[in-house]
């Protein structure tokens, strides 16, 4: 082979390379958003019980409010 056609050949064989290499890292990122986005059991559980203790604290004031009315009745 003429060195111009090996070195045309290289210079394409890099660019495709440098392109497949975007593509992969391009991927992998999809992948690793998609993989920490995800709802998992356990922090759909933990989600579920801090919404529950959420509920329980402001319902709290308002029994404390009712048990010092009928207190000082």
């Amino acid at each position: 082979m003429f060195s111009t056609n090996t070195n045309y050949h290289q210079i394409l064989h890099n660019a495709r390379q440098r392109e497949l290499e975007a593509a992969a890292e391009n991927h992998r990122l999809l992948q690793a958003l998609k993989d920490k986005n995800g709802i998992t059991p356990l922090r759909q559980r933990v989600g579920s019980l801090l919404i529950e203790l959420g509920e329980k604290v402001a319902q709290q004031p308002s029994q404390d409010i009712r048990l010092a009315i009928s207190a000082r009745q």
